[in-house]
């Protein structure tokens, strides 16, 4: 907590003012980093309504790799957040799985229109939607200044995704 309060240039008493407790702090960071990935993805797929599906889906896995990559530390907070939020605090579970619905919607949404297009084969809407999401998760696969970017990782990811959605 003092390390946290220089940063922001507080006192640590300053800092328990705004949050009561370190669950507080990482809480907050979940919701934001949930809610400004979102935005960020949304931004991105929806300049892209001409495109195929196909390149929907590219365009939401490098633009999250992309966030996730800027935002790496932050992320991995907002995981951690994610998983360590209690009972106590469950508004805040449901705001960021709010958030989350949306995100996986737009996922789905991508998937349906490929469906309908012919240009991916029937499948398991909410079973891909999820492993997607999943497979932007990708803390344990991608390290700062590792042999691959985080983009890198997602378009491999894409790749195994396409592999297993599109029509051959």
């Amino acid at each position: 907590m003092e390390d946290i309060a220089k940063k922001l240039g507080l006192t640590r008493p300053a800092l328990y003012h705004y949050f009561a407790t370190k669950q507080e702090i990482i809480t907050d960071i979940g919701v934001t980093i949930t809610r400004e990935m979102l935005a960020h993805v949304r931004a991105r797929v929806d300049s892209m309504k001409s495109a195929s599906a196909s390149e929907q889906l590219e365009a939401q896995m490098v633009a999250h790799a992309e966030y996730f990559e800027a935002n790496y530390w932050m992320m991995v907070a907002g995981m951690t957040a994610y998983g360590g939020i209690t009972r106590r605090e469950l508004s805040k579970i449901d705001e960021i799985d709010g958030y989350r619905g949306d995100y996986e919607r737009i996922i789905a949404a991508i998937l349906r229109r490929g469906m309908r297009s012919g240009e991916f084969r029937k499948v398991d809407v909410k079973a891909i939607t999820l492993a997607i999401y999943q497979l932007l998760n990708i803390s344990h696969w991608y390290r700062p200044g590792g042999r691959k970017t985080a983009v890198d990782v997602a378009r491999e990811n894409l790749e195994l995704v396409r592999r297993g959605i599109e029509k051959r």
